[in-house]
């Protein structure tokens, strides 16, 4: 009889603690922005639960929700998702971070851990480049050189990084002269790296009519 007590005490504890879980990515970059899925067990109509106070949090839920002094209660009310709600995050401490829930019905805490590293992008590829706000004909972030024919003396020379963390150093506003002029695009990744985007373009003066 002890067995069989022991036995039904030991599946109802696993029952329990499987009834709101917390999952979030293993991994993430310094400063990315993450998602973690609060989730119930099917057989679960209310949870609630406090998010630990050390990451700026906001929490998106997808159950009937109120929250009452950093207390978030969740009703399941018709929704069919097994989703209580999304916290969004921004992790800033590098190594090991643990987002923690409590005061969890029946279960206390939840936790799961995200591992930020620092590595810094190596993308230094463009995104778009433009002439006097027309996109270079043929423009593919893989190819570096580039050639425009206009006829006007003066151009604005434009381009976009493929990752907002690069810096591009863009000519701007030339004023050319006849025949070919070149100019250098350098894009610099996060990490420090540089490729270069050549541009030639020809000033072509306009045919008198």
């Amino acid at each position: 009889m002890k067995k069989v007590v022991l036995i039904l005490l030991l599946l109802f504890s696993i029952r329990v603690h499987a009834a709101v879980s917390l999952s979030c990515p293993s991994e993430t970059k310094l400063g990315t922005k993450i998602e973690c899925k609060v989730n119930a067990t099917e057989d679960i109509t209310t949870t609630s639960f406090k998010i630990s106070s050390d990451y700026n949090a906001t929490v998106t839920p997808t159950w009937g929700h109120v929250e009452s002094a950093g207390l978030h209660t969740f009703n399941k009310e018709t929704s069919t998702s097994l989703t209580v709600a999304t916290i969004s995050m921004t992790l800033n401490k590098e190594g090991s971070n643990t987002i923690t829930l409590t005061e969890v019905p029946e279960q206390g805490s939840i936790s799961s851990n995200v591992n930020v590293t620092n590595t810094k992008s190596d993308n230094a590829n463009l995104a778009s480049l433009t002439v006097n706000g027309k996109a270079v004909e043929g423009f593919n972030k893989n190819k570096t050189e580039y050639k425009v024919k206009v006829n006007t003396n003066k151009v604005t020379i434009e381009a976009k990084s493929e990752d907002s963390k690069a810096q591009v150093n863009v000519p701007g506003s030339q004023n050319l002269s006849l025949g070919d002029q070149t100019y250098n695009i350098t894009v610099t990744s996060e990490s420090g790296t540089d490729k270069n985007y050549k541009l030639t373009i020809t000033y072509e003066a306009p045919k008198d009519t």
